[in-house]
């Protein structure tokens, strides 16, 4: 559990870098208060299915 903990505090901080860099007026607060209690589950699941093209091209980056 602490091997995830500390990657994860490793990676999230570049991920919430990388949308600051392309929206600065982002406001990155209110994604630590988790998901919007308005959003249905579908909803969530249709989200994922659209960012992870784009989190598979950031990690092939990260690769090279």
């Amino acid at each position: 559990m602490r091997y995830i903990l500390a990657t994860t505090r490793q990676y999230v901080p570049n991920v919430l870098e990388l949308v600051k860099s392309c929206w600065p007026q982002s406001v990155l607060a209110l994604l630590g208060e988790g998901m919007n209690p308005d959003c249905e589950e579908n909803r969530f699941e249709e989200y994922l299915r659209e960012v992870s093209p784009v989190a598979d091209k950031i990690l092939d980056s990260l690769e090279q």
